[in-house]
């Protein structure tokens, strides 16, 4: 999944908050999944530039849908 406006540093410490262990910079593992967090180029809105950071998780189905429905909330931002 692509995230915008949160980067990779933060999204990392998300899924650690969620029992994952931050391996190297990219990769966060937990009890049976694998994440592989990546800072892509910045999208660019006219002048405006917003960070983006694409997150793919691996593993098991019972504790991906566990960890996907907290990670949705812990990334979810509303718009102002």
């Amino acid at each position: 999944m692509e995230l915008r406006g949160i980067g990779p540093a933060l999204v990392c410490s998300y899924l650690v908050e969620l029992g994952g262990q931050q391996v190297d910079a990219e990769t966060v593992v937990g009890p049976g999944w694998s994440a592989r967090v990546v800072k892509l180029p910045p999208a660019r809105i006219g002048a405006l530039q917003l960070g983006r950071t694409h997150v793919s998780i691996q593993g098991e189905p019972e504790a991906l849908d566990r960890l996907i429905e907290r990670f949705r909330r812990k990334v979810l931002r509303a718009g102002g």
